[in-house]
């Protein structure tokens, strides 16, 4: 696998200087969460990518996308396409004020 290719890539559409530290830390607890469930479950070794809208600068290739949104302020999530090549897209909103 090249650089930008990854099994499961773990993506948030936020810019991430855009966000409030209290949601970063939400997103990147989420996402080590997910990551360490995920191997657990299969029990294959699984290549993770992280990555926040700026960090995805090219073409980006994996087999699974795992789009990750909260409800706190949806005008900051990305209207534009970022340029991905994916198997299977899961969409995983929540609300980390939502106890």
């Amino acid at each position: 696998m090249s650089k930008h290719d990854s099994d499961v890539l773990i993506y948030s559409p936020y810019k991430k200087e855009d966000l409030e530290e209290k949601n970063i830390h939400w997103i990147n607890s989420f996402q080590s969460i997910l990551e360490l469930s995920l191997k657990q479950i299969s029990k294959l070794p699984i290549q993770f990518t992280r990555a926040f809208l700026n960090d995805v600068k090219t073409e980006q290739n994996c087999k699974v996308l795992i789009q990750i949104t909260f409800n706190t302020d949806k005008a900051l999530v990305s209207s534009s396409e970022s340029n991905f090549k994916y198997q299977k897209q899961i969409q995983v909103n929540s609300d980390p004020e939502n106890k």
